[in-house]
């Protein structure tokens, strides 16, 4: 089975559109697919998400840079990509407005008429020139007492979670949950809590169904120190700590983000799932190990277990076994996969890091030179 490359691409702001390319002969046809957008369900306020999916229907692949996306709304130009990537036959991409600019951010309730068109200029000739356009509208509710009390609930439960407090109408969901934001709240002292009403397809089918909406909680870094000097920090002042964040940006966008999902109900909520971001170094370093765990077993934390090492990677050159338990990253707890894989794309390849773990009952320790990712590979036989 041949799985099929996604790519995404964000909507930037830019004052300068270069010129589009030539377009070689060939057989294309560019299909504008759908138009989603999230939240599902819009009141006045909410920061509106269009995800716009397109394909190549022709035969031979699109070359990049020879159409353009631009989308409206009331006829207002409010994201667009003069940029735009390669497209093989039979690709899909997503196009996804950027957080910052070009949200669509309503102030007063109504219906809005949207469209979606590509290739505006038709530079690419295509063997169909009438599916590049889609139209439609989203109605934007009025906000409502019961939707602002809701946020500020949100809100209050994101700040306990941060002082080490869970509330009972919280369920805890994942297990390192709570020990991955008490590492990230220790680590960075200084954090704002935002709420983001983000309704996931995926997640709701899959969710109760009394569970209607899934919610954000950001947990933003807003403190003066830089990220690579806390990285630095973190690591004891170690070199190759310093000498990898040479390559980060000067950003101090940190943010660990938590989705919730809310039983109206039971006036309940569940945690979904919750990721940590921030600026990477240009190279990440690659270990080469899939991990389990994520529980206590027979009084042991199995919370980072080698399941898999892949073949010619530095876990293998190192010594890794499948079964061993992860406990320290240079002398640092790991408390998580989640934890673990955000430190390590931060660490330049050919780095030196020693990792302490438990073979079969009996602690040691290995150190590895990290590597370079590899590609992705997104075929499969």
């Amino acid at each position: 089975m041949r799985y099929l490359m996604l790519a995404i691409f964000l909507f930037a702001p830019s004052a300068y559109a270069a010129p589009l390319q030539e377009v070689p002969e060939g057989n294309y046809d560019l299909v504008a697919v759908e138009v989603v957008h999230t939240p599902e369900n819009v009141v006045v306020g909410d920061e509106v998400v269009f995800a716009n999916h397109l394909t190549n229907q022709g035969t031979d692949a699109i070359p990049p840079r020879t159409y353009r996306v631009d989308f409206y709304v009331d006829g207002e130009r409010v994201s667009f990509d003069h940029g735009t990537g390669g497209l093989e036959s039979g690709g899909t991409s997503t196009y996804s407005k950027a957080e910052g600019y070009y949200h669509f951010k309503p102030t007063e309730p109504g219906t809005y008429t949207y469209r979606w068109i590509l290739d505006k200029e038709d530079n690419l000739p295509e063997t169909d020139e009438t599916n590049n356009v889609i139209e439609g509208t989203i109605v934007v509710a009025e906000r409502s007492a019961e939707h602002d009390k809701l946020l500020d609930q949100l809100e209050l439960i994101g700040r306990n979670m941060v002082d080490g407090r869970y509330p009972p109408e919280l369920e805890l969901g994942p297990f390192s949950t709570h020990k991955e934001l008490q590492w990230f709240t220790d680590l960075f002292d200084d954090i704002t809590v935002e709420v983001d009403p983000f309704e996931s397809l995926t997640h709701r089918e899959s969710a109760p169904p009394r569970e209607k909406a899934i919610y954000r909680l950001f947990f933003k870094y807003t403190g003066d120190s830089k990220w690579s000097e806390l990285f630095v920090r973190y690591f004891d002042g170690k070199e190759w700590a310093k000498q990898a964040t040479r390559e980060f940006d000067g950003a101090n966008k940190v943010e660990m983000t938590v989705k919730l999902a809310h039983d109206e109900q039971a006036g309940t909520f569940r945690i979904v799932s919750n990721g940590i971001s921030s600026s990477r170094p240009n190279e990440m370093g690659w270990l080469g190990v899939q991990l389990t765990g994520g529980e206590v077993e027979g009084g042991v934390d199995r919370t980072a277990v080698v399941h898999r090492v892949k073949d010619g990677s530095p876990a293998q050159e190192a010594g890794f076994e499948p079964g061993d338990i992860l406990f320290t990253l240079a002398e640092k707890p790991i408390i998580s996969r989640l934890q673990l894989g955000f430190l390590l794309d931060r660490i330049k390849p050919g780095t030196e890091v020693a990792f302490g773990l438990v073979r079969n009952g009996v602690q040691m320790e290995k150190t590895v030179q990290l590597g370079t990712q590899p590609a992705p590979n997104y075929s499969a036989d």
